[in-house]
């Protein structure tokens, strides 16, 4: 009789003890959802800008500031000699905002090759720009190589052709473009990439005094 209370002492000891271990986990297989957005590219991006006015033979050398984000918002800061401002531009998608400081006129719009007017003597469209400037080449261009540290490329609508060195590594690579009217070289100095930007990076608004155009 001892021996059987003894026996169902232990088994209700290993039961108590079984309910009270902790259950043991299966292994789960981690799923990626499906269209999860990928991580969006902004960068900021100093350089110097060489334009050469073909028709009226004269060089303007800038510095450049520009942020960048995928997939079309660029902010730019064109600043002449000494430092002096001459033209700030906004773009987010197609809308843009172009300040020539100079003559304090603000033209606003949508973006088109002739943006840049106002305050340079050139035909880009801001967005193929924005590509330059994340170390690519837009779609409407037709490209070459040459050799592995040479690449051309023609945008054959607007007769452009830029020459640069594609490989990746080489982080500072200088690009030429090449038109009837102008040449462009644009080195660039320092790059910041995944940078925290401001909500209102590609906000600019009207300063007082600026009379308002329609972007060309």
């Amino acid at each position: 009789m001892k021996a059987l209370q003894s026996l169902s002492i232990v088994l209700t000891v290993l039961v108590i003890a079984g309910c009270m271990s902790e259950p043991k986990k299966e292994k789960t297989q981690q799923i990626p959802l499906v269209g999860s957005a990928a991580p969006v590219r902004q960068q900021i991006l100093e350089g110097r800008m060489q334009l050469q006015n073909k028709e009226e033979r004269k060089t303007i050398t800038l510095t450049v500031l520009a942020v960048t984000q995928e997939p079309s918002n660029l902010r730019l800061e064109l600043n002449g000699p000494f430092g002096k401002t001459i033209g700030k531009m906004t773009m987010r998608g197609e809308q843009l905002m172009l300040l020539a400081v100079q003559q304090k006129k603000a033209f606003v719009g949508t973006a088109s090759e002739r943006s840049f007017l106002p305050v340079l003597p050139m035909t880009l469209h801001p967005r193929d720009l924005m590509t330059f400037l994340f170390g690519e080449m837009p779609r409407s261009w037709s490209c070459l190589m040459h050799a592995p540290d040479k690449q051309v490329c023609v945008q054959e609508q607007m007769q452009l052709k830029l020459t640069r060195d594609p490989r990746p590594e080489v982080k500072k690579a200088k690009w030429f473009i090449e038109s009837p009217k102008y040449n462009l070289a644009f080195l660039p100095t320092s790059s910041q990439t995944n940078v925290e930007l401001k909500p209102d990076t590609f906000s600019m608004p009207i300063p007082e005094g600026y009379s308002i155009h329609k972007v060309p």
